[in-house]
């Protein structure tokens, strides 16, 4: 009855609905969108990486360089020459917990060439196939067909919530600089897989450290630690809101010697409420130079200037260049 007493302005298709009278006739379709998706629970993460050991003889004064390359899967090598065997012993627990998406969906567009790139992890909660719930992912025409007040319902009412809607959201925060919530490219800096089977790989740039055990044959055995100046050459601190996950400082860092070496980028001593940063490690070819990149997070509303400090460490630990990081 409520259809007939209480209809406002909203009504469907703008009929007046009434308790006598032809006007009441109406009838309306729930029309399902051409887009199909598929639909995954996910397993537990796991960590996939590989190591490669690189190996240099020196026979009759000329270098002969051998690869090792080992696995979580494969955790064992040898040379070709029975000089060294390497072994992963274990790795150890980040300072950053790796995402678990065990409370959440994968959606995948059905037979689209790009759905890797389109692909979203979207929460459990947001599903019901069931079909019985309006505005909820899944939703059929039972749940549509009788939802109460549909007379006064506004245009779209039930059919909200859907795949499309969290997707467009998502771009339209990306297209204004900002982090996205559901597409995958927003959990990770890069994304792959594979289009038939289904799997989806996020890399994720926190430190992971993995031990060793090389045993070879030491009759001329030397040890190399390889060191080149390096520099921080430009930071960027985009604009963005306190309490929120926008915050991105990016640091580039240039080799600027002539060898190939590893470097540490801390960022340290940073003003008001913004949470520690776990620094990161990288080898840097020579002259060449690496962009650095680091969300910032905030626990309070931070004042519209603040800085941190970037400290660009060598391989032994020396802090080769420091630079003020502010906005």
């Amino acid at each position: 009855m409520s259809d007939y007493i209480d209809a406002d302005q909203n009504s469907r298709a703008n009929l007046g609905c009434s308790l006598l009278g032809s006007q009441s006739s109406s009838a309306h379709c729930l029309s399902f969108s051409p887009m199909k998706y598929d639909v995954y629970n996910i397993a537990k993460t796991q960590v996939e990486y590989k190591i490669t050991a690189t190996l240099t003889y020196s026979y009759n004064q000329n270098p002969i360089t051998q690869d090792i390359i080992l696995s979580n899967s494969n955790p064992m090598g040898m040379d070709s020459f029975s000089q060294a065997m390497i072994r992963i012993v274990g790795d150890f627990q980040s300072s950053t917990q790796i995402n678990q998406f065990t409370d959440k969906k994968v959606v995948f567009p059905y037979n689209q060439p790009n759905s890797i790139n389109t692909a979203m992890l979207l929460d459990q909660n947001f599903f019901d196939l069931s079909g019985l719930t309006c505005n909820k992912i899944g939703v059929s025409y039972s749940a549509f067909q009788n939802q109460p007040n549909k007379c006064a319902a506004l245009f779209g009412s039930c059919l909200q919530n859907q795949i499309a809607d969290y997707y467009n959201a998502d771009v339209t925060l990306i297209s204004n600089g900002k982090k996205g919530n559901y597409i995958a490219s927003q959990f990770g800096t890069k994304v792959a897989g594979d289009q038939n089977s289904r799997s989806l790989k996020i890399r994720f740039d926190e430190s992971h450290r993995t031990m060793l055990t090389i045993t070879l044959k030491a009759d001329s055995l030397q040890y190399r630690v390889d060191i080149s100046p390096g520099k921080i050459i430009s930071y960027q601190i985009d604009r963005f809101e306190s309490m929120s996950k926008n915050g991105i400082l990016r640091v580039k860092v240039q080799n600027i010697g002539t060898i190939n070496s590893d470097y540490t980028l801390a960022i340290v001593n940073c003003s008001g409420d913004i949470n520690p940063i776990d620094s990161k490690d990288v080898t840097i070819k020579s002259k060449e130079i690496y962009s650095f990149e680091f969300q910032i997070f905030t626990t309070s509303k931070l004042d519209s200037s603040y800085q941190c400090f970037g400290d660009l460490y060598n391989e032994v630990a020396q802090v080769i260049h420091s630079c003020p990081c502010q906005n």
